[in-house]
C-alpha cells in the first residue's frame, strides 16, 4: 500500500480504532503494497484455493505478503495510471469465503450511526408505505466505537463521501439485525436517479469513469442477488412471497443480463483492489475484540488481488478524480431518498463502501499521500466487499441450479 504505518489516533480508546503493529507472523512487517501513483489496474483473483485462515494458523508469513503485495513504485514523467478492473469469472475458494463470512459476522463492520429522519434532497418524492419488513431497531454499540466516530467526524468540502454527524437524532443500527432481502419496497425512482444522473454517459473502457459506472451497476446487481436469494430461501422454508418466484426473479433481474453479472464481479474486484491499496492501514488497525477474526480476513483479501498498470495522462486523471468524488458523495446522499429503513441503511453503507473503495484506490493520486480511512470507511469498505462477494456466490449457485 502506501506510506508509512499511521500513528495512533489521538484519544483512541484501548481496544478500538487505534493503530497496532502490522499483522504478521515473523519479526519483519508486511511488505508495502505499492503506490502506483496513480494506477490503471486490471484485477484478477489469485490464490483463492489455499487453506482457510484457521487451517493456516491464522497467520501468513511476511514473505508471502511480499509476494502477494508487491512490486516497486514506479512513475513515468507526465503520465499517471488509471485503474481498470477485471475479475476471473469463476474465482472463489474456501479461504475467501471464510474471510467474507468473518466480516459479515463482525460487529465492527456492521454498526453505523444513521439519521433515518434525514430528508431526501435529490428527488421530489411521494411518500410510499412500507411494511414491517422495512423497520429497524437501534443497536447497542461499544462506547469506544461511538467515541471514535464522534472524534473522526470532520466536514470536508471535497470529500469522497457524505455521512451525517453523530447527533441526538441519529442512532446506531446493525446490518446483521436486518439482513439484505426482499421487503416489497420499490426503489425504482432512486435507481433511475443513480443510473441516469450519477453514471458517466460516455465512459471509455479502462478509465476511472468506467470503473465507477461499473460499481454503480454492480451495487444494483448485488442488491438484486440478495433479494432473489431471500425469495428462494423463503420458498424453501414454506414461507414463499405470493407472486414472487425466486427462479423467475433471478432470470429477470440477473441471468438474462450478463452485463449486470459482469459489473458485479468487477465491483467485487474493485473492492479487493481497494483493500490491497489500503492494506498497510487495514493490517495495522485495531478492530477491538474482533481483531483476531477480522485481521486474517483482511490478509486473505490482500492476497487475493493481483495488479497491473495502464497509463493515462495526468490531466485526464485529475479531471476524473474530481468528477468521481462528486458522484460518490451524491451516491451517499441519494440513499436518504430510500423510504424503506432497512433498505436505506444497507444502501447507505454500500454507497459509503464504494466511496471508500475509490478513496483507498485513488486517494493518493489526488493528495500525493496515502489516505487515512476513518472507522466507518474501513468498516463499510470491508462490508461492501463482503456484500459483493456474497452476491457473486449467490449468482454462481443459482446459475448451476
Amino acid at each position: 500500500m502506501v506510506g508509512a504505518i499511521l500513528a495512533v489516533r489521538p484519544g483512541g480508546a484501548p481496544g478500538g480504532g487505534t493503530r497496532r503493529p502490522p499483522y504478521r507472523a515473523g519479526a519483519a512487517p508486511p511488505t508495502r503494497a505499492p503506490v502506483l501513483g496513480p494506477g490503471g489496474v486490471s484485477l484478477s483473483l489469485a490464490g483463492c484455493g489455499r487453506a482457510s485462515p484457521a487451517a493456516a494458523g491464522l497467520l501468513v508469513a511476511s514473505a508471502a505478503v511480499a509476494a502477494a503485495a508487491g512490486h516497486s513504485r514506479r512513475r513515468k514523467a507526465g503520465l499517471y495510471s488509471a485503474r481498470r478492473v477485471a475479475v476471473v469469472a469463476h474465482a472463489g475458494g474456501e479461504a475467501l469465503d471464510t474471510a467474507v463470512d468473518a466480516v459479515r459476522d463482525s460487529l465492527f463492520c456492521s454498526v453505523y450511526c444513521v439519521d433515518l429522519l434525514s430528508p431526501c434532497r435529490s428527488l421530489n418524492q411521494v411518500e410510499e408505505a412500507c411494511g414491517f419488513e422495512c423497520e429497524v431497531e437501534p443497536a447497542q454499540v461499544p462506547e469506544w466505537i461511538r467515541d471514535l466516530d464522534r472524534e473522526e467526524f470532520v466536514y470536508e468540502l471535497d470529500a469522497w463521501f457524505r455521512w451525517e454527524p453523530p447527533s441526538e437524532f441519529a442512532d446506531y443500527y446493525d446490518l446483521r439485525s436486518s439482513p439484505e432481502g426482499y421487503t416489497g419496497y420499490d426503489g425504482s425512482d432512486v435507481w433511475k436517479f443513480v443510473h441516469s444522473r450519477l453514471e458517466f454517459p460516455e465512459a471509455s473502457s479502462g478509465t476511472m469513469e468506467a470503473s465507477l459506472n461499473g460499481a454503480l451497476s454492480g451495487l444494483h446487481a448485488s442488491i438484486n442477488a440478495h433479494i432473489v436469494n431471500d425469495l428462494v430461501e423463503r420458498a424453501a422454508r414454506g414461507d414463499a412471497v405470493e407472486g414472487k418466484d425466486g427462479s423467475a426473479e433471478f432470470a429477470r433481474r440477473l441471468a438474462q443480463r450478463s452485463d449486470a453479472i459482469q459489473a458485479l464481479r468487477d465491483s467485487f474486484a474493485l473492492t479487493l483492489l481497494a483493500v490491497k491499496e489500503a492494506s498497510e492501514q487495514l493490517l495495522s488497525y485495531d478492530y477491538g475484540e474482533e481483531s483476531d477474526a477480522i485481521l486474517p480476513a483482511v490478509q486473505t483479501f490482500v492476497e487475493a488481488a493481483e495488479e497491473e498498470e495502464n497509463q493515462l495522462s495526468e490531466g485526464s486523471i485529475k479531471e476524473a478524480l474530481a468528477n468521481c468524488r462528486l458522484r460518490t458523495r451524491e451516491l451517499c446522499s441519494v440513499m436518504d431518498c430510500v423510504q424503506c429503513n432497512a433498505c436505506r441503511i444497507h444502501g447507505k453503507v454500500a454507497g459509503l463502501g464504494i466511496a471508500a473503495a475509490f478513496h483507498a484506490a485513488f486517494g493518493a493520486q489526488s493528495t500525493g499521500k496515502a489516505p487515512e480511512l476513518s472507522r466507518i470507511e474501513v468498516a463499510a469498505l470491508l462490508a461492501t466487499l463482503a456484500k459483493f462477494r456474497n452476491a457473486v456466490r449467490i449468482v454462481d449457485s443459482m446459475a448451476k441450479a
